[in-house]
C-alpha cells in the first residue's frame, strides 16, 4: 500500500537524523547493541539506524517487517530496552 510505504519511508528518515541515545551504563550499552545487533541480522526484518554512537550512548533504531513474519518470530515481542522499535 502506497501510503505504508511512504509512513515507513518518513519514520526511517527520522530515524537517520536523531541523535544518539544516552544509557545508564556500559553494560546496558552492551546488551542493547548486541540484542539489537541480534534482530538485525534475523530473516525478514530490516533496520534503520542513526549515527554510530561512542561511550555509552547508542543509535536508535527503527525495525521493519510485515505481518506474516512478525507472527512467525515470537521472539521479536521481547522487549530491547533502549531507543529502538518494531
Amino acid at each position: 500500500c502506497p501510503e505504508t510505504q511512504a509512513f515507513i519511508e518518513t519514520a526511517q528518515g527520522l530515524i537517520r537524523q536523531q541523535s544518539t541515545a544516552t544509557l545508564l551504563t556500559q553494560g546496558i550499552r552492551e546488551t542493547y547493541e548486541s540484542e539489537v545487533d541480534k534482530r538485525a541480522s534475523e530473516t525478514g526484518i530490516n533496520v534503520t539506524r542513526s549515527e554510530q554512537a561512542e561511550t555509552t550512548n547508542v543509535s536508535p533504531a527503527l525495525f521493519v517487517t510485515d505481518s506474516k513474519n512478525w507472527r512467525e518470530n515470537p521472539q521479536w515481542e521481547e522487549e530491547i530496552f533502549g531507543p529502538q522499535s518494531l
